[in-house]
């Protein structure tokens, strides 16, 4: 129970009257200004000094706790994350490989058209010179004729 301004007046004007105004004094400023509810003691400061500690450590526990599973999580998701790109990468490698399959297919085929198609010009065009010469070596053929037969009438 804390007592009131008036109280205190009341028992320094008494105390005043009992033992003289210097005593009294000095007795009062030996009083707590509050009541003595509120006043800690050397006991009650340890006592709160050891919650205090106990509640950090209690608090340090339970971060450390969170730590570690916060790592685990992490640890985990990366696994995760490392089997889901590797996965990727490969299915990306798949892919390329057969595109570049298929590129290689495509590109031999028009290879071979071409080389087909090279291949049919130079024949039409072998034929060709072939015609020719024979053109060629019959009118030789033809000239050398007539050269023999003007000869042998001539002659």
């Amino acid at each position: 129970m804390s007592i009131t301004s008036g109280e205190r007046h009341d028992l320094h004007t008494r105390l005043s009257e009992v033992l003289g105004e210097n005593q009294a004094n000095t007795l009062m400023e030996h009083l707590p200004p509050v009541g003595w509810a509120d006043v800690a003691t050397k006991r009650d400061l340890d006592t709160q000094g050891i919650l205090v500690r106990q509640e950090v450590e209690t608090l340090g526990a339970e971060l450390r706790g969170e730590i570690v599973t916060l790592r685990t999580e992490l640890r985990s998701e990366m696994t995760a994350l490392g089997t889901e790109l590797r996965s990727e990468m490969a299915a990306l490698g798949t892919e390329l490989r057969g595109e570049i399959t298929n590129v290689g297919t495509a590109l031999g085929a028009r290879i071979d058209r071409e080389s087909i198609d090279r291949k049919a010009d130079m024949d039409a065009l072998m034929s060709k010179v072939l015609r020719e010469q024979r053109l060629f070596l019959t009118a030789i053929l033809l000239g050398i004729s007539t050269l023999l037969a003007v000869s042998t009438v001539v002659g």
